[in-house]
């Protein structure tokens, strides 16, 4: 019984840390998206870059 819950516990933990890291990766990705948009549309205007923020 101990064996098994630790297995399930151990397959769960390695499913969340994939998770967190897939999500991680997609916030950085609209992150660095929103600011490349914000910078072309008007370099140097804080205004667009307070709206994508």
């Amino acid at each position: 019984m101990r064996t098994q819950t630790f297995g399930a516990l151990r397959v769960v933990g390695s499913v969340i840390v994939v998770i967190n890291l897939i999500v991680c990766a997609n916030l950085l990705l609209v992150i660095s998206v929103m600011f490349d948009i914000s910078f072309l549309k008007s370099r140097g205007d804080f205004n667009t870059v307070i709206l994508f923020l």
